[in-house]
């Protein structure tokens, strides 16, 4: 009757920074959850208000056709009266033709906005329409000059690029400490007896411990490639976040 134990001493700090590289890594994905929802909230924003935008154009274009049919009607007057040219005449059937068949497609544009809008929304996409007809009444918040670069901070797009930053960071250091020996502890214990009765006494017990340390000497190179790759994903992490802030330090 035996048992046998074993422990790998962290002393390079391996384990611990791949821990940390996990830890950053779910942190970035609570983050990217929250940047889909800002996204869709965005999307949400865009669609209704490109839909509005449509509208007020649709709108528009019915007034100027009306305007172009009223103008060519008078036109036509004229060239009968010999007062205008036929030329005069085509240009004005040419704006009311252009207005006319500019409207079914804004038509179309602000029917693509909407179903949008619902697909985002959740809802079908028959039957949903929009109480509101224009812009009218919407006013876009103030935003006080002065605001401290601090609350890029509370993006969540720019949180999650940090911890995916800070996980690169930590997988550098987990490639760098696999280039080191791993040292080992193992125990191992027995009760030895030819009788049952004398098993479990102590003179029975024979037990051991050892320590073992365990370096690849030959690999091809594979540990400091692998370290050069970690440092090369790095850097272009590094690259990428610096992009990130400075775009948004811009607008």
């Amino acid at each position: 009757m035996g048992f046998q134990a074993s422990y790998q001493l962290d002393f390079w700090g391996l384990q611990r920074d791949r821990l940390r590289q996990a830890r950053e890594s779910a942190r970035a994905a609570h983050y990217a959850e929250s940047v889909v929802g800002l996204t869709v909230s965005a999307n949400v924003a865009v669609e209704y208000f490109t839909a509005l935008a449509l509208r007020e154009r649709i709108a528009a274009t019915r007034r100027n056709t009306a305007a172009a049919r009223e103008i060519l009607e008078i036109t036509r007057a004229k060239v009968d009266a010999g007062v205008m040219s036929n030329l005069a005449l085509s240009q004005e059937e040419a704006t009311l033709a252009a207005q006319e068949e500019s409207l079914p497609q804004l038509q179309q544009a602000e029917r693509e906005a909407r179903y949008a809008l619902a697909l985002l929304l959740g809802r079908p996409p028959e039957g949903f329409d929009l109480a509101a007809q224009n812009l009218n009444g919407i006013a876009s918040p103030l935003v006080a000059p002065g605001l401290p670069s601090e609350l890029l901070a509370r993006r969540p797009d720019i949180a999650q690029a940090e911890a995916i930053l800070a996980a690169s960071h930590a997988n550098v250091d987990a490639a760098r400490a696999a280039l080191f020996p791993q040292i080992g502890l193992t125990g191992s214990g027995a009760y030895s007896s030819a009788g049952l009765t004398t098993l479990l006494d102590p003179a029975s017990l024979g037990w051991s411990i050892g320590a073992s340390l365990i370096q690849t000497i030959f690999d091809g190179g594979k540990l400091w490639s692998g370290l050069d790759i970690a440092k090369g994903v790095q850097a272009e992490i590094l690259a990428q976040y610096r992009n990130r802030v400075q775009r948004f330090l811009r607008c």
